[in-house]
């Protein structure tokens, strides 16, 4: 899709060392690219858990991401406190999303319950993400994934045969991706 719809339009840095912005200018200087110019800019800081969270010692994964038990997203490091989304150190190949966010969410809100009561954690959690992108107005692919714990590895792992990525762009894809949009929020939000 990108080097049908998009090449030559867009340029991609991939793995840069960002040294210096000039917004004026219109100019981003890199460590071994040089200065890069364009008419817009996007700029992705490193990607790591929030300050709080690296402040306050929970983020011991390479002082990056915050590693946590999958069973309740209760942090290795601090008993009781539980860290989900974008903060963690996800399993190999697990996506950050809006999608994976709630639903470690929903584990997480179980394992307290449970462990509130008493009562064992739930042992076989699995988990499901969906990511839908608009290639256009109304066209759209998508990518699905599935994962569940495993037990012997402490982690989660993709579910075998569960799955799948759009073939093509296509104007059905857009009407599922609104209607994730609509379910999601609401089961979010309320």
């Amino acid at each position: 899709v990108w080097k049908n719809r998009y090449a030559g339009q867009i340029e991609y840095v991939p793995n840069a060392d960002l040294k210096a912005v000039d917004a004026a200018a219109g100019v981003l200087e890199f460590d071994m690219q040089g200065k890069v110019r364009g008419n817009v800019l996007n700029v992705i800081p490193p990607q790591r858990a929030g300050a709080i969270a690296r402040d306050s010692g929970l983020a011991n994964v390479g002082g990056r991401w915050c590693g946590v038990d999958f069973l309740s997203y209760e942090s290795q490091v601090a008993e009781r406190v539980h860290v989900l989304g974008d903060s963690i150190a996800g399993a190999p190949g697990m996506p950050k999303s809006g999608h994976m966010a709630n639903q470690e969410g929903k584990v997480c809100a179980g394992a307290i319950a449970a462990l509130s009561r008493g009562w064992p954690v739930p042992d076989k959690p699995i988990i499901a993400n969906t990511c839908y992108s608009f290639v256009s107005q109304t066209e759209v692919i998508h990518v699905a994934s599935v994962y569940r714990y495993d037990a012997g590895k402490k982690t989660m792992v993709p579910a075998q045969g569960a799955g799948g990525l759009s073939d093509t762009p296509n104007v059905t894809e857009g009407i599922y991706a609104m209607a994730w949009a609509s379910n999601i929020l609401s089961d979010t939000m309320g």
